[in-house]
């Protein structure tokens, strides 16, 4: 039971790299995606198409005129004024 314990949190440890900005994200890499550092954490995430689906928070990016404009499977992040998906995409 302690070694499952253990092997747990070191699993946990080494799916998350920390940051303070996107620049600390060295270790961590996406397929498809961009890496931005959310809540301090290096996220990978997918940009809604361009010209569309702008915000200044997060619930602009939830609204109903983008979500039919950026279909995503995952949380909505307000990343400089452009709405983003978590990863994995949804478009």
């Amino acid at each position: 039971m302690r070694s499952f314990i253990i092997l747990a949190v070191c699993a946990v440890l080494v799916a998350s790299e920390d940051c303070q900005n996107t620049n600390d994200c060295r270790v961590t890499t996406c397929s498809g995606a961009v890496i931005r550092c959310i809540q301090n954490i290096c996220t990978c995430v997918t940009r809604c198409p361009d010209g569309i689906a702008t915000c200044r928070n997060r619930e602009n990016c939830i609204e109903d005129a983008n979500q039919h404009n950026c279909n995503c499977r995952d949380e909505y992040h307000c990343i400089d004024n452009h709405c983003y998906c978590g990863y994995p995409n949804g478009k």
